[in-house]
Formats: structure tokens, C-alpha cells, sequence
């Protein structure tokens, strides 16, 4: 997992603010969008074929920054 991958100021792990959250769902109906797992409405890029999106996920912690993952993943597929 990189640490580099980026939503803002906010890296893989990073708690965020839930006025990051509101702007993350705000931007467009959001791809993947549950309880525990908020996914961007746009492809981030495609991974062996298979798009790719900006992943917050709820933790113990509050939302959580995940990085670029498969749609309904929380698991980080892209190193930078």
C-alpha cells in the first residue's frame, strides 16, 4: 500500500473530516455508497481492465482516506 496516493490533502489511512466526506459524495452520485464504504463517482483509472476509484471507509476512527480501489473494495490497488 502507498502512502503517496492522495485525496486532497489526505493520504491512505488519514481520518477525514466529514465536510471531506460531504464534498467526496457531492461531487457526482457517488460509484459505491453504503454505510461503511463511500466510493467517487468517477474512474479514477482502469487496473487490468477493471476501473478504479478514490475509497473512503468507515473505521473505528471515523472515514477513512483507502485510496484507489475496485468498486464495493476498500483494499488499495495502486502504487505509486
Amino acid at each position: 500500500m502507498s502512502n503517496s496516493i492522495k485525496l486532497g490533502q489526505h493520504s491512505i489511512g488519514d481520518v477525514v473530516e466529514q465536510k471531506w466526506v460531504d464534498q467526496f459524495i457531492g461531487i457526482l452520485p457517488p460509484a459505491w455508497n453504503s454505510s461503511d464504504l463511500i466510493q467517487l463517482g468517477e474512474v479514477y483509472t482502469f487496473t487490468n481492465g477493471k476501473a478504479v476509484y478514490q475509497t473512503l471507509k468507515i473505521t473505528d476512527k471515523g472515514w477513512v482516506y483507502a485510496g484507489i480501489c475496485f468498486l464495493g473494495s476498500s483494499e488499495n490497488v495502486i502504487s505509486s
